[in-house]
């Protein structure tokens, strides 16, 4: 089949209203339409996924530039043509038109077109619709045009017989090699590449759900955790303060965001092992396919994919996850994190070819990037619920990858960080301030300080006091009572081997802070001698005295 004349000369420039035009699309043109594809890109894959497999969600900028590549040597080879839709001066890629050569019998051209986001309904969008049939009509040499999603809709399209293969073996398109990123078969081989590639992320994380949940009944629990998920599951009071005992006296030492989800799968399944450990293996799974869509938009899916299989088999993460600590949570919520600035970087691949770069992105959905931000600044939030301070340390490596390679001028990186660090601070207090007004009378008291204080729980016992030998719990502690004696209280839960049952809170043993529960009887025997003010207010108090 012959497509076009020998003797046919495409039109370079075509003006559309006023102060834009189309012109044949370039590979230089990357800086441009990565942006506006990627911005548009949900609604993009809901008109062209079903058949061109584009544009994907895990598209990285150097496919974009090869896929343009291919573009514009199909030009050159007058075997299709892609032009975009520009403002005159060339600062912003507003959509684009396809001509192709046919794939369905009955027409002898198939087009069509596309505007940014920020760009349906408008005055542009209208003036392309008019302008590209009148084009078409009078510029090309085509007696049958189709154009798809105009003349019909694409599943209509879709379901048309294909060209007969005899006439059109000899058509250039069906000799060229290049791989296409528009609709024809070289992108059904694409699609065919993205389910084995679904298919392989698949088989990943059915294999880390393997790995984090085989016998996953059978788990040895970190106890004090496990004892503060009955008492939580018991009581909405208890799981509203993250209260360690069934009669709601005293919390857990830490913010109890993980605690939360294991609370809910016990009150749901039962006391059980495998319920505490359920909430910890679905962390992790997410956190594999997290990290897959993180690393993909930004290094291409091989790297994806080998990266999330790094960390499904990582012996640490396997171990984390068949445990009922809060470490899975907090992953998971920082790879969340990341995986939002790597939006928000990866939106822009070509930060540093200046402010014209990012024209298309404020064109197509305005404070896309400042919204990705707030979105990590709420996950890292949602993560010092879950390990406190711990979650605030990949602060630093955010902030640099978004003000080294996020869009825009510096200062305005600037801003946008500062709101997304408003954010950070204000999801994280959320919770303690929260309690912090409810009266004393009304709430546990608060394990790990010493004022019934949980901003003091947090930024001392469980901040700076962990970074010498003695938090400033056991440091009061030993000052008021030197000589204080912890025995073993019988608890199956305190470590073997390295505690021996007798040793003073200033000297707790070499094992001590190896285990979670060795504390637990310090921590009583404080509650014991606190002057009367601290505990008076608890009803249960002399219960609490009768177990002492």
């Amino acid at each position: 089949m012959v497509w076009l004349p020998a003797d046919f000369i495409y039109p370079t420039v075509v003006a559309v209203g006023d102060g834009y035009h189309l012109r044949p699309i370039r590979a230089a043109d990357v800086d441009l339409d990565y942006p506006a594809v990627m911005g548009s890109q949900p609604r993009l894959w809901s008109i062209f996924g079903a058949e061109w497999a584009w544009p994907s969600d895990s598209m990285t900028y150097q496919q974009d530039r090869e896929d343009l590549a291919c573009h514009e040597a199909e030009i050159a080879a007058r075997q299709s043509f892609n032009y975009a839709l520009l403002d005159d001066a060339e600062t912003a890629l507003l959509g684009c038109v396809y001509i192709d050569p046919p794939e369905k019998q009955g027409a002898d051209a198939e087009i069509s077109w596309w505007v940014v986001d920020g760009q349906v309904g408008t005055g542009l969008e209208r003036a392309l619709d008019a302008l590209v049939p009148q084009w078409i009509a009078a510029a090309w040499p085509f007696t049958h045009p189709r154009y798809i999603g105009r003349d019909l809709s694409w599943a209509e399209w879709l379901a048309l017989p294909d060209m007969d293969p005899a006439a059109t073996q000899d058509s250039p398109w069906e000799r060229q090699n290049l791989t296409s990123g528009r609709g024809l078969p070289a992108w059904r081989g694409m699609s065919e590449q993205v389910w084995l590639r679904r298919l392989a992320l698949t088989a990943i994380a059915a294999l880390a759900g393997l790995l984090y949940a085989w016998a996953m009944g059978q788990d040895t629990l970190e106890y004090y955790y496990a004892a503060a998920d009955r008492s939580m599951s018991m009581s909405w009071h208890d799981f509203i303060f993250g209260a360690f005992d069934p009669a709601g006296t005293i919390t857990v030492d830490k913010l109890p965001g993980a605690l939360w989800l294991q609370a809910l799968s016990v009150r749901a399944f039962g006391m059980h092992t495998w319920a505490i450990i359920l909430p910890q293996v679905i962390e992790g799974i997410l956190t594999v396919l997290v990290l897959y869509r993180a690393v993909t938009r930004l290094a291409g899916p091989a790297a994806g994919l080998v990266a999330a299989l790094v960390l499904a088999v990582s012996p640490a993460t396997v171990a984390l996850d068949r445990e009922d600590i809060s470490d899975s949570l907090l992953i998971l919520l920082l790879v969340l994190a990341a995986d939002a600035v790597s939006g928000a970087v990866a939106g822009l691949a070509a930060g540093d070819a200046g402010q014209d770069a990012t024209l298309a992105v404020r064109v197509r959905r305005p404070g896309a990037t400042l919204g990705r931000l707030i979105l990590a600044g709420l996950w890292v939030g949602l993560a010092f619920q879950a390990k406190e301070i711990e979650a605030w340390m990949v602060l630093p490596a955010l902030g640099l990858a978004c003000l080294l390679s996020g869009p825009g001028l510096v200062l305005r990186r600037a801003g946008q960080l500062a709101v997304a660090g408003v954010v950070v601070a204000l999801v994280s207090v959320s919770w303690m301030t929260a309690v912090s007004l409810v009266p004393a009378a009304d709430r546990p008291y608060v394990d790990g300080s010493h004022d019934n204080s949980v901003f003091a729980q947090v930024f001392a016992y469980n901040g700076y006091g962990r970074l010498g030998d003695q938090t400033p719990l056991m440091a009061a502690q030993s000052a008021l009572l030197p000589s204080a004696i912890i025995y073993d209280t019988g608890l199956e839960a305190l470590p073997t081997g390295g505690y021996d049952g007798y040793h003073s809170v200033a000297d707790p043993g070499p094992a001590a802070g190896r285990h979670p529960a060795w504390p637990v009887p310090s921590r009583l025997d404080i509650f014991r001698h606190r002057p009367p003010a601290a505990v008076d207010h608890h009803p249960l108090h002399p219960a609490i005295e009768a177990v002492l």
